[in-house]
């Protein structure tokens, strides 16, 4: 099968729907928010579905709603942070998906995410060394998983999106 989605995968506050929904805008592609998804399916914010469900049950909801993103064809999907933790995630996004790791240091990551309660890994007393402790687990997985890695630090939207437009039209 060609891969012709892009998926999105980082940390969360990396930037992955921000960016997911830019480069839907400028390509025309359709736009997948996996987390969004299971949150209108749920009728329930994300940590709210943890709160209630616990966090085994939400990462088979994510597994099940990434096959029906990888199902889709010319479409942009942003992935929840620990959608790859999962490597059934990662097999089924490799078939139609080109991954991109949107790659953000542990500082940026707190700037984006210090204001939000809705991230409930990070609903702990010192979330940045939560961040710097999920991203030493995490990092090394988004990166082998990814076909490219793009770093975020000091870019705008703009350059993210155009950098994952120059890689995705050399790859096809």
């Amino acid at each position: 099968m060609k891969r012709t989605n892009i998926a999105l995968i980082g940390f969360m506050g990396c930037g992955k729907s921000l960016t997911g929904k830019a480069l839907s805008s400028r390509t025309g592609m359709g736009f997948f928010d996996a987390d969004a998804e299971i949150e209108a399916e749920e009728r329930a914010a994300v940590s709210d579905i943890f709160a209630r469900l616990g966090e085994a049950r939400f990462r088979m909801m994510e597994t099940e709603t990434l096959k029906r993103a990888a199902s889709l064809t010319w479409t942009v999907i942003a992935t929840g942070g620990g959608a790859i933790k999962n490597p059934e995630n990662v097999k089924t996004l490799k078939k139609s998906c080109i991954l991109f790791y949107l790659k953000s240091s542990p500082q940026t990551l707190y700037e984006h995410t210090r204001l939000s309660d809705s991230r409930p890994l990070l609903n702990v007393a010192d979330p940045m060394g939560k961040i710097v402790e999920l991203l030493a687990q995490r990092d090394p997985i988004y990166a082998s998983a990814s076909d490219c890695i793009i770093k975020c630090d000091a870019k705008s939207p703009d350059q993210i999106v155009d950098e994952i437009i120059e890689v995705f039209r050399k790859s096809r």
